[in-house]
């Protein structure tokens, strides 16, 4: 997948506890975002959900649905101005961020 150099991706590191919070919420087989805390993702944390009936995933598509959102955020005030856009926020951009893989 090929995305221009101002969407690069900045340093990375492993974090156990989005790790632990990850799986934990996997074995639950929700589709859903979670865990919450009063009904909001907690501060720092975000997920794109993705479901196909494909019968293999293709993570590019996805990934490029999710991309694709940022006609619609503003960059000035790195906020969304239109819906939907709050996939693209969670796509990885040149900024330190913590993964889970």
């Amino acid at each position: 997948m090929y995305f221009p150099a101002v969407y690069c991706v900045g340093a990375q590191s492993w974090d156990d506890t989005l790790a632990t919070e990850a799986k934990d919420w996997t074995t639950k087989c929700e589709y859903e975002h979670g865990p919450l805390v009063d009904g909001k993702m907690k501060k720092g944390r975000g997920q794109n959900l993705y479901t196909s009936n494909a019968k293999q995933l293709d993570i590019t598509k996805a990934t490029m649905l999710w991309y694709n959102e940022k006609d619609h955020y503003e960059f000035s005030t790195l906020k969304c101005n239109k819906e939907p856009c709050g996939h693209y926020t969670q796509v990885p951009h040149c900024a330190y961020i913590q993964y889970i893989a």
